[in-house]
């Protein structure tokens, strides 16, 4: 494997979405620098604590039962109540709760929902999104200067994230020529790489791991022309 940039991080072990910069650069090299604040959070979720139906009607069974609607939360502001039957979202069958909370797991916050369920015998479809479990407030320092390196990409999402090693990467980037996708582990070690020549200025491209890591927060890098934009990626087994 191979080192071949220096990596910000806080002393708590945060990862920091601050610009990567040119080869071994830090924020040392920089005229002017800038705090910022950015939300993180963890675990995506819908607002609701679930169980099986555990009714005797096959039809029934391909449910969930709503055990607690947690104030505050996108299912409370949805009005999902406690007792509701979940039976499908964004048309897909929640058959039991391993299912309802690996499939609520595999997306991201912000993601839109339509959930279908039953209330008193009667069916009806509610919307809203998907939030985070826990959401907080950090503090970074980067760099301001108008040539920092930063790659310019916009709207960016990996889905799903966490993922076992094979995602999507879609977003907007302002011109068509070749960059490379690398992942590396929080010391900046690439163990793999891959060049992509885009067709349009909208990237919407699967990634498959090509070999197995383990379970744990690396980084995925795009590198254009010695420019660099990066973000966060869980792997999960």
């Amino acid at each position: 494997m191979k080192n071949i940039y220096k990596i910000l991080f806080a002393a708590a072990g945060l990862f920091l979405a601050a610009p990567l910069f040119a080869q071994n650069a830090d924020l040392g090299d920089c005229q002017k620098t800038c705090t910022i604040e950015k939300k993180v959070g963890e675990g995506v979720f819908l607002g609701v604590r679930i169980s099986d139906c555990g009714c005797k009607d096959s039809e029934q069974q391909k449910e969930v039962r709503v055990v607690e609607v947690i104030a505050g939360t996108n299912a409370d502001l949805m009005g999902i109540l406690k007792d509701d039957r979940i039976y499908e979202i964004n048309g897909v069958s929640m058959t039991d709760t391993k299912f309802m909370v690996r499939w609520i797991g595999g997306k991201e916050k912000g993601y839109p929902v339509s959930v279908k369920l039953r209330r008193d015998g009667k069916d009806m479809t509610l919307k809203g999104q998907l939030g985070f479990k826990e959401e907080t407030t950090i503090t970074e320092r980067i760099c301001c200067d108008e040539l920092s390196g930063q790659l310019s990409i916009s709207n960016f999402k990996i889905y799903p994230n966490p993922n076992t090693g094979e995602f999507t990467m879609d977003f907007d980037i302002d011109n068509t020529r070749p960059f490379d996708v690398q992942v590396a582990d929080l010391s900046g070690n690439v163990f793999f790489e891959n060049s992509i020549q885009p067709g349009t200025l909208h990237v919407n491209e699967f990634i498959q791991l090509n070999t197995r890591v383990p379970a744990g927060e690396y980084l995925l890098l795009i590198n254009q022309e010695g420019k660099v934009y990066r973000d966060k990626l869980v792997i999960v087994r």
